[in-house]
């Protein structure tokens, strides 16, 4: 099992095909699991969460990315 990001234009947008995927390294886990408030990857089993604007500005520095503001992110468990 892997840690995903994906993003999307917001609602009300027409176009609801994948803006963004990001697969999260096995050594960042940690990090994420701090900023999300799980404790393991089994905490995030009950489906895909979507991102606050803060999880997001933190994400993007772990990530070394810059942050993406226009999208909806949402994080989940993949197998």
């Amino acid at each position: 099992m892997f840690l995903r990001i994906t993003g999307f234009f917001p609602e009300p947008n027409e176009d609801d095909s994948l803006q963004y995927k990001r697969v999260i390294q096995k050594d960042l886990e940690p990090s994420v699991f701090e900023i999300m408030g799980w404790s393991s990857l089994e905490d995030g089993l009950g489906g895909e969460s979507e991102l606050t604007s803060e999880q997001v500005r933190r994400m993007a520095e772990i990530l070394g990315e810059p942050t993406i503001e226009r999208l909806s992110l949402f994080i989940g468990i993949r197998s």
